[in-house]
């Protein structure tokens, strides 16, 4: 099962130049660099992001998806290996039969 990947947090770094701001990641990655008029304005685009991003994709819904998909997959194979040992005792039982009890 593949693992998925949210949206990146992102936060505001000023620039040396006024009116410059840089929007990045918190590892630091720089998804946009601009001039806004207002500092407010590029905060207020990062808070956007930011809430929109724990909405669309909270990190404790992908967590349980992910731990549901490894809790399938052992729940198959136990499954398989149950109707293995199963068939594996009704062919015993065939064998050990007499060829008139059946």
């Amino acid at each position: 099962m593949s693992i998925f990947k949210t949206h990146p947090e992102l936060t505001l770094d000023d620039g040396n130049v006024e009116g410059l701001y840089r929007i990045q990641t918190v590892s630091g990655r720089v998804i946009f660099a601009g001039h806004f008029d207002d500092r407010q304005d590029a905060e207020r685009f990062v808070s956007c992001w930011n809430a929109c991003r724990k909405i669309a994709f909270p990190a404790a819904h992908i967590e349980a998806s992910e731990e549901y998909g490894k809790r399938t997959e052992q729940l198959r194979k136990d499954a398989w290996a149950t109707a293995v040992s199963l068939q594996t005792e009704v062919d015993q039982l065939r064998a050990s039969m007499p060829e008139n009890a059946e």
